[in-house]
């Protein structure tokens, strides 16, 4: 097991190969990305393999708030690299035994967010079915018409 290499996101530099982004300001710091934000850390992995395990592994802490609880700043959070360090030294033995579980954890995940999505796509779709027919309704009641 090897653990990737962390450090500041600096635009200037290239980004090397097997490379995602972490937010490290901000409410949302923790907060993986294939794309760099100003305020993020590099996350460098040795091939391919360990990218796809380290990405998912940061998603899923970020999504249950693994990194909320080592904010700094009273302002604006965020929260360093040994934090970092220190958070992927507590949980990747474990999770890294049982990858194939957390595999599977993760598509389960992926398809209970496809059903949230189509789920708000038909609450947008009532609340604007119901706007429509009070419009409607209201709409014959304006003033001279009964």
């Amino acid at each position: 097991m090897q653990y990737p290499f962390i450090r500041c996101y600096n635009p200037n530099f290239p980004i090397p190969p097997y490379c995602f982004f972490m937010l490290c300001k901000g409410e949302n710091a923790g907060k993986p990305s294939f794309k760099p934000w100003p305020n993020s850390f590099m996350i460098i992995c040795p091939d391919e393999y360990y990218y796809d395990f380290y990405f998912w592994l940061f998603y899923g802490l970020w999504h249950t708030g693994s990194f909320k609880v080592r904010h700094h700043g009273s302002v604006i959070p965020f929260i360093n690299i040994p934090d970092v360090r220190d958070i992927l030294r507590e949980v990747v033995p474990p999770i890294y035994k049982d990858w194939k579980r957390y595999k599977e954890i993760l598509a389960l995940c992926e398809s209970l967010e496809q059903r949230k999505a189509n789920l708000a796509e038909q609450i947008i779709a009532t609340k604007d079915l119901q706007s429509a027919l009070l419009r409607k309704y209201l709409g014959g009641f304006k003033k001279g018409k009964q």
